[in-house]
């Protein structure tokens, strides 16, 4: 929203109507913003999974994959014993989120510009 401010002030975009549609762009933004980074998260899962059940060493960056992936997974609670599903399922969780967060995005977008919101 900081960046907004700006282009309003040098006007490269048009000022908004109301606060509301400035809140708006910002959790599209936001919004789009996750859902370009949806490779990146499921290469994440995938990674520490193999990092998970084969030994590759101590390198840095297997250190890195192992602690993302163990925040980015740890609310998930499908661990059983000596098996981690939890890669497995924040993986397929990922894909479905940001597959459907694609559809809603734009549906909501229209929904926003037909209404009036978006001029």
């Amino acid at each position: 929203m900081g960046v907004a401010l700006l282009l309003e002030h040098l006007e490269l975009v048009p000022r908004p109507e109301h606060w509301i549609q400035r809140v708006q762009q910002a959790l599209l933004i936001a919004a789009a913003l996750y859902l370009t980074l949806k490779y990146l998260l499921l290469v994440i899962c995938l990674l520490y999974l193999v990092n998970e059940y084969v030994y590759l060493g101590k390198w840095t960056f297997w250190h890195f994959i192992e602690i993302t992936g163990h925040k980015l997974l740890r609310l998930l609670p499908f661990r059983f014993h000596q098996i981690d599903l939890r890669p497995i399922v924040g993986a397929v969780l990922i894909f479905l989120l940001a597959q459907f967060g694609l559809n809603g995005l734009e549906a909501l977008y229209d929904r926003w510009v037909l209404s009036g919101l978006g001029k």
